[in-house]
């Protein structure tokens, strides 16, 4: 009896390898937990920044879609239709559709680089010019070094300029550059409609 006693207490304990096997899988574990919340901080972290920057974020979406159905100037309209290109600002006219003013023919735009902030003017114009309504937007708060750029590929070799003189037709892309900025500005660049 006293045999069976000293086989089943010898049994009865881990081996040094069971235990190193289950110490090295808690480490894994760990590991991976760790890992996670980790992603998970930084996914928080973005979202809220991008919830502080959503108008800006917004309205840089507004400016892209609308740039890119920019009219070129020899479209004949009732309403005056520019292109201006100029180191430090742009304006277009735009058939972009707005639900805030369902009687507008088209949209004026203005980005202006002015005391470090980069804004978007959009007027809501009638067939005749008249400003039916205008709204403004921050695209960037202290961006810095900004640049407009307006590709020109109507010569031989294409080439970026500081001014856009090719009218009446648009730029084949628009690039406007610039440093830090909040929210953070990246290079924005669009092909206007030809």
């Amino acid at each position: 009896m006293q045999s069976k006693a000293k086989i089943s207490q010898s049994c009865a304990g881990l081996s040094l390898l069971e235990l190193l096997v289950s110490l090295a899988l808690l480490a894994l574990i760990a590991a991976g937990l760790a890992g996670a919340f980790g992603v998970g901080t930084q996914v928080y972290d973005r979202a809220r920044a991008l919830n502080e920057h959503q108008e800006e974020l917004a309205a840089r979406r507004q400016l892209r879609s609308a740039l890119a159905q920019a009219l070129p100037l020899y479209r004949i309209t009732h309403f005056p239709n520019s292109f201006v290109g100029a180191p430090d600002r742009l304006q277009f006219v735009t058939l972009k559709e707005t639900p805030y003013a369902p009687d507008a023919s088209a949209l004026k735009v203005e980005v202006l680089w002015a005391s470090n902030n980069l804004t978007m003017q959009v007027e809501a114009i009638d067939d005749t010019g008249a400003v039916l309504a205008s709204w403004d937007h921050t695209l960037a708060r202290d961006v810095r070094n900004v640049s407009f750029q307006y590709l020109d590929n109507s010569g031989d070799t294409p080439d970026w300029a500081p001014v856009w003189t090719g009218a009446p037709n648009l730029p084949a892309l628009v690039q406007i550059t610039g440093e830090r900025g909040a929210p953070r500005w990246v290079d924005f660049v669009v092909a206007p409609r030809l």
